[in-house]
């Protein structure tokens, strides 16, 4: 996807596709989360796989494109320090973040109920 972007949109996907879609949805459900939340963690782990295809300007991350303005200097701090991550090191770290994020409203939620 990330050497011909926009292809994506004019390939068909394959049957199996719905297949993984509906296990994927179900293993969080079975996990125990609810309807919403399963839709939506789903939805991020998407989003992390399929942002993780596409370059940006040739870097890694928008966050290592130092400013040519000194005004962001956030972004100039960063950049100076994550420019030599890899594309992998970032995309896990995300991916640790966002299931960390959903063990925590599993327990949440288990104190609720």
């Amino acid at each position: 996807m990330a050497r011909f972007p926009g292809l994506r949109h004019h390939v068909p996907e394959p049957p199996s596709v719905g297949r993984l879609l509906d296990a994927y949805l179900q293993i969080l459900m079975d996990a125990g989360f609810d309807d919403r939340t399963a839709a939506a963690a789903y939805t991020g782990l998407y989003y992390l796989a399929v942002g993780a295809q596409y370059p940006y300007h040739g870097v890694v991350t928008p966050a290592a494109e130092a400013p040519t303005d000194e005004q962001f200097a956030a972004t100039a701090r960063a950049a100076a320090v994550v420019g030599d991550a890899t594309r992998r090191e970032l995309q896990e770290f995300a991916l640790d973040v966002h299931l960390d994020g959903l063990r925590q409203l599993l327990r949440e939620q288990s104190r609720i109920s």
